[in-house]
């Protein structure tokens, strides 16, 4: 009985580790996203007050 359960527990924390792992890369690619959106917003701007002194 014993055995069997330490083996039950181990799966378990191993898919925690595994759903921890997704979550932090969700969580990174969020981030990555949100970092790209600023830089293009920042490159428009800087584009446009190009123009304007032109």
């Amino acid at each position: 009985m014993s055995e069997k359960s330490g083996v039950g527990t181990e799966l378990v924390a191993r898919r925690r580790k595994d759903e921890v792992k997704k979550n932090k890369k969700t969580w990174r690619t969020a981030q990555n996203v949100d970092c790209g959106r600023r830089q293009q917003e920042i490159l428009q701007k800087a584009e446009q007050g190009r123009e304007k002194k032109e």
